[in-house]
């Protein structure tokens, strides 16, 4: 032991000695041009105080780190670089019972590039962690974690570029150990249009040599990117990923996927968009699988004329030993455009379906088809300060619920849409859509949708108050009673920056909401922000208060948040080279049933540099109140540091 730490002062004194601050060698850019050595040196002090509840804490630690680094090159720069190092820790810690822990860690690690300019750069690396503990009541243990591996690169003309990876890890404790080993390989080449890359990942892990388990992965990617044009790309990806585990249990887990993409756009005139994806997993008894399809093509049969259509499928299967379930979803729509000036002409065909085959299960949404046939009209005219626009729709739905229908009829709507964003005084908008089906079939019942939205910015007196309003609707009335639902929100927000140094903010909002599954809420909010900078002793001191409150109503009940949130930052330089940094943080909250919870910061903290030593300390409080509990902790922290290095 004596020996050790005579080695290290002798060589710290060394560098102490000839060395020179590290910012004197750092500013060569690379790194292994030269043969450099560096010195850090770090003591660091911690002391902690915990109270929970009248139960009282201390501990303490005292720890010194002492790192070695050598950097360079062997004969040659583009020959072999190098990078090795030397780090001894140790750290004392004591807690208030009387118990002392005395922990030493030493890490050695290399880390060498043969040929690293060459095509063929060759990455040999390893380290070995030693980690001992002990404790005056007579207790001790001990860890080795021992790490090595490679990485290669291979650039070549024809071949494709390689990258091989290997680590190795054991780990030490006693009479446990457990391995680790991880190869992974990289392939990626260019040829003509295409781009094509492929990923191999294998991981073998023995938790403890003197039981059987084990666990294994494998994991393969591969992707293929085609330009076939300018305007014309295929992708292909593909993954396989297995996960095995050989204990008592037999985890097994696979995973399985293909994605394809076809993108393009021959001329002006067509566009299309096709992705298909394959995904499956099986984990122990359950399995699941699913296909998925999306296309989209649009084409310009004239210059005001133009037509598209969209179909998606989707499949998935859910399997286990005891029950197996099902879903299909499918959609298609297909439409036509015409714009001439301010008026614009459409006409629409969607077609949906979904089916579900799920054990138990009596839902009315589980089976259900839709068709709908609309022609639509819009008007819409920009003026000097804005723009105005309606729109009429008129057509034909029918719905089906389990084979059964439940709606069909006349479908009628129409909307609105206004804006003045180039008004001196203010910016408005306004929109409104309605849409209604009068039911031939089932109840005869109406089905109804309407939503309206409206909201303006002042710009008058801007660069006193900043203000906002905004209102929004919506209603939707459904055969099927689970999708009926309502909703509207308020909303008002106001700010100002005005007075300097000052900023303030006000926001009131309320909605509503309600369906016939959870019932009816109702949420209130109120929000105060204050902030204002001072000059104090010459520097800022920012300040701030954030309060928020909120009433929420629900069948059965309601509940009230009040929280409330104060901030100080202050930041000082001084005597020209101490950094003080001080923070006051704290937040309040309570609700109407008189729960509580408070939580408080102090901080502060101090910054200097003498010449190259780095020398700071600081200083935390916080404490924690809540309906029945209450904690504090407080931490006093102090780290001298320093770096020394030559050039040689």
């Amino acid at each position: 032991m004596a020996r050790s730490m005579r080695f290290w002062l002798t060589t710290a004194l060394i560098f102490a000695a000839v060395g020179a601050p590290v910012t004197a060698y750092s500013r060569v850019e690379d790194e292994y041009a030269y043969n450099s050595a560096r010195l850090s040196l770090s003591l660091e002090y911690e002391n902690r105080e915990y109270d929970s509840m009248n139960a009282k804490t201390d501990s303490s630690q005292f720890r010194q780190i002492y790192a070695l680094n050598f950097t360079g090159k062997i004969l040659s720069r583009n020959l072999i670089v190098y990078n090795a190092q030397a780090i001894l820790t140790k750290n004392i810690s004591t807690q208030s019972s009387g118990a002392k822990q005395d922990t030493k860690m030493t890490t050695y690690g290399l880390n060498t590039t043969l040929l690293p300019k060459s095509r063929i750069p060759l990455t040999l690396l390893g380290s070995r962690n030693t980690t001992g503990i002990a404790s005056n009541g007579g207790s001790a243990s001990s860890s080795v974690n021992t790490n090595y591996g490679m990485d290669w690169l291979g650039r070549f003309t024809t071949l494709p570029e390689t990258t091989l990876s290997y680590r190795n890890s054991k780990n030490e404790s006693g009479a446990n150990a457990s391995l680790s080993e991880y190869y992974t390989a990289h392939l990626r080449k260019k040829i003509g249009p295409t781009s094509n890359e492929a990923n191999f990942s294998k991981h073998e892990s023995t938790p403890n040599t003197n039981t059987n388990s084990k666990s294994t992965s494998t994991g393969i990617n591969a992707s293929n990117i085609t330009h076939l044009s300018k305007t014309t790309r295929f992708d292909a990806r593909g993954t396989k990923h297995d996960a095995h585990t050989n204990t008592a249990t037999n985890v097994n887990a696979d995973t399985q996927g293909l994605s394809l993409l076809f993108d393009s756009k021959p001329s002006d005139e067509f566009r299309q968009n096709h992705s298909y994806s394959f995904a499956s997993a099986k984990t122990g008894v359950t399995s699941t699988e699913g296909n998925f399809y999306s296309g989209i093509m649009g084409y310009d049969i004239r210059r005001k004329l133009q037509a598209n259509l969209n179909v998606t499928d989707n499949k998935t299967l859910i399997r286990t030993d005891q029950s197996k379930s099902t879903t299909h979803s499918t959609s298609s729509g297909a439409g036509l455009t015409y714009t001439a000036g301010l008026l614009s002409l459409s006409q629409t065909l969607a077609y949906s379906k979904s089916e579900t085959n799920a054990p138990n299960s009596t839902s009315p949404l589980l089976n259900n088809s839709s068709f709908s046939s609309t022609t639509s009209a819009g008007y819409n005219r920009f003026f000097g300060f804005g723009s105005a626009g309606v729109s009429a729709r008129l057509g034909y739905v029918e719905a089906k619920a389990n084979e059964k229908t439940g709606l069909k009829g006349i479908s009628e709507g129409m909307g609105a849409n206004a804006s003045a964003h180039k008004l001196d005084y203010a910016t408005l908008s306004a929109s409104a859509s309605y849409t209604q089906v009068e039911n031939k079939a089932g109840d005869r019942s109406k089905n109804r949708e309407f939503s309206y939205n409206a909201s303006s910015a002042n710009k008058l007196w801007a660069k006193y108050v900043n203000l906002a309003v905004s209102y929004n609707k919506y209603y939707s009335r459904s055969w099927i009673v689970e999708r009926y639902t309502t909703g509207d929100t308020y909303a008002l927000n106001a700010s100002t920056s005005y007075f300097s140094g000052t900023s303030l903010g006000l926001g009131l909002s309320h909605s509503n909401y309600d369906n016939r599954v959870n019932g009816a809420t109702t949420t209130d909010t109120k929000t105060f922000y204050l902030g204002r900078a001072f000059v104090f002793l010459n520097s800022t001191l920012n300040s701030s208060i954030n309060r928020n409150v909120s009433e929420t109503g629900f069948p059965g009940g309601s509940q009230s948040i009040v929280s409330t949130t104060y901030n100080l930052d202050y930041s000082k330089m001084l005597l020209q080279s101490v950094n003080w940094t001080a923070r006051a943080f704290r937040t309040e909250s309570k609700t109407d049933n008189k729960n509580f919870s408070n939580t408080g910061t102090l901080a502060t903290s101090l910054g200097y540099m003498l010449r190259s030593w780095a020398i700071s300390a600081n200083y935390s409080y916080t404490s924690n109140e809540r309906t029945g509990y209450k904690s504090s902790e407080s931490s006093y922290f102090a780290r001298l540091s320093r770096e020394f290095g030559i050039i040689y």
